[in-house]
């Protein structure tokens, strides 16, 4: 509890200054438009479109003036690939079923926040087939009206 185990960072604002002027960063956002069609949820803003499914509790889509930010869906996942070191370890991993851990969700929520911002909530699990679960935890994916995104996950491992 409270380490960072891994994080992943894309260059979201291309060509923005390092340091932006303090009016551009508080400079007025237009509403966010939302669209619930199905398990999909549309997010779009002003140079934004996300999409989240809501039956896999995951971001499907994110793009930024009509330039798509990712080549698949956003999944979670515990297995990496071993290093030398982990030759002792690797043979636990597996048995334990890492490696072919997937993610179940039990329930996916949305709703519009008082500052405008979209909140998609989950909660799930990662286990393998016939193993005990590996961990549960709740997500918040959060995109505010400027179209960046937060992700905040909690966990507990079995």
């Amino acid at each position: 509890a409270g380490h960072e185990i891994t994080f992943h960072q894309l260059e979201w604002m291309s060509g923005v200054q390092s340091d932006p002027k303090p009016e551009a960063v508080h400079a007025w956002q237009p509403p966010i438009q939302v669209e619930h069609k199905g398990h999909r949820l549309m997010v779009e803003g002003f140079d934004f479109q996300h999409e989240f499914d809501l039956i896999e509790g995951t971001l499907q889509r994110l793009s930024r003036n009509g330039v798509e930010m990712l080549d698949a869906p956003a999944r979670f996942s515990i297995w990496r690939a071993p290093t030398d070191n982990d030759m002792h370890v690797k043979e636990k991993w597996c048995n334990e079923g890492y490696d072919r851990a997937i993610t179940k969700v039990y329930q996916c929520d949305w709703e519009q926040t008082g500052e405008g911002a979209i909140e998609v909530r989950s909660r799930f699990s990662i286990g393998a087939v016939s193993r005990f679960t590996i961990l549960r935890g709740e997500a918040c994916w959060r995109v505010s009206p400027s179209g960046a995104v937060d992700l905040l996950v909690k966990v507990k491992r079995g």
